[in-house]
């Protein structure tokens, strides 16, 4: 199999950094991880041969993502637990810079309103993985897991405003330390919650409700 013949969720298996590859080519690898990497080219109307050489020239991944399932259960709890600390940090941030009148404007409110959706979302995905855990694959679970689809599609649309109000997180030329430091907490956040979003729709959920190609 080639590279271009791969599944978008192989690739993120086998290439440290391909998450931002796909990222800077607008991407969303989080949704069509069944997809090989010439289709998700083509999506994006994007240079294969350059993709594909993009992704070839990076590193091989040397962290392994769990395959058994209460194992990667664990493994997405303690990687969003540790984003859930960090995006609390960028709030206050952006509060503090809001506060005085020197952060982007918009950026405060909006981290304030995604604070509170990925809280809610945490609480019903923490009653969902419970359930995962001890069952097979089953319609029970189906409607529950495609509602953390649907809402992981209202976080990257979240994400995009997000990006746009940053600038695609490049600074102004000039900002002080405080105003850097806020664009680059959001960039981490955002590759982070993107990552947690394929860790979730394309290696875990299709476990109970079978393959789901994502929608645009």
């Amino acid at each position: 199999m080639t590279i271009e013949t791969t599944l978008v969720r192989d690739v993120l298996k086998q290439f440290k950094g391909s998450a931002d590859v796909f990222r800077r080519y607008k991407i969303d690898y989080y949704r069509i991880g069944d997809l090989p990497l010439c289709a998700a080219a083509a999506r994006q109307n994007c240079d294969l041969g350059v993709l594909a050489g993009d992704i070839e020239s990076l590193p091989k991944n040397a962290e392994t993502v769990p395959t058994e399932t209460r194992y990667l259960i664990a493994f997405i709890d303690r990687h969003y637990r540790a984003f859930h600390n960090r995006f609390a940090q960028a709030v206050l941030m952006a509060h503090r810079l809001d506060v005085s009148e020197g952060g982007p404007r918009g950026v405060s409110r909006l981290l304030k309103v995604m604070a509170q959706d990925l809280l809610d979302h945490r609480q019903r995905e923490t009653v969902l993985m419970s359930s995962a855990e001890r069952s097979r694959p089953n319609q029970r679970l189906r409607f529950p897991v495609l509602r953390m689809i649907m809402e992981h599609d209202d976080m990257s649309d979240q994400l995009d405003t997000l990006a746009a109000l940053l600038n695609d997180y490049s600074a102004p030329v000039g900002a002080d330390h405080e105003i850097i430091a806020l664009y680059h907490a959001c960039q981490t956040l955002d590759a982070e919650l993107r990552f947690h979003m394929h860790l979730e729709n394309n290696l875990l959920f299709p476990r109970f409700i079978g393959s789901r190609r994502m929608a645009n």
